[in-house]
């Protein structure tokens, strides 16, 4: 530690992890908090502490907060979008929940594989569940304008399995 010319005493910690690693810098948040709690309480000061960790750990806690709130907008949005659009309500339930049947299920295994879901994983689920409903709206739409099966399928088959194609190389 250094004695500054005001009387305090600054604490230089350094760790072996960069500070972009959140869950290490979480980890080394929390043991920094109840450390300053103890000797504030210990010694009657007032202690505080910042850095790199602090700032990826918050960085991190925020992303995954609202990341998870927009997933859940963005579904409300579309639901609503798809109640207006299409002609019978049911539709609606076809274009909504493959893709969050599909999302959950991938959760559900991300959470038995892996202690904790990123923010990134969070985000890449909000775009993949638009992107899902996207190409069942096309599809239905198709469906209720009257078109034979057998005309969607030529008409969307190659159209949607391209676009699948290029959002997957694009997140790859």
């Amino acid at each position: 530690g250094f004695l500054c010319k005001d009387g305090n005493v600054l604490l230089v910690a350094t760790v072996d992890f960069p500070p972009s690693n959140t869950q290490k810098a979480a980890n080394f948040c929390e043991f920094a908090e109840n450390a300053t709690q103890k000797i504030d309480k210990k010694f009657g000061t007032k202690t505080a502490f910042s850095g790199g960790c602090i700032t990826g750990a918050e960085n991190a806690k925020i992303s995954k907060s609202e990341s998870s709130k927009s997933l859940y907008i963005t579904a409300v949005l579309l639901a609503c979008i798809c109640a207006v659009a299409f002609k019978r309500k049911l539709n609606l339930i076809f274009a909504i929940i493959p893709s969050l049947a599909g999302m959950a299920l991938a959760f559900c295994i991300l959470t038995v594989v892996y202690d904790k879901i990123s923010a990134i994983a969070l985000a890449f689920a909000a775009i993949a569940v638009g992107v899902g409903i996207d190409y069942a709206i096309h599809i239905i739409y198709a469906v209720e304008s009257g078109r034979t099966p057998n005309k969607i399928a030529a008409d969307f088959v190659k159209p949607v399995c391209i676009a699948a194609g290029t959002s997957i190389a694009a997140f790859a």
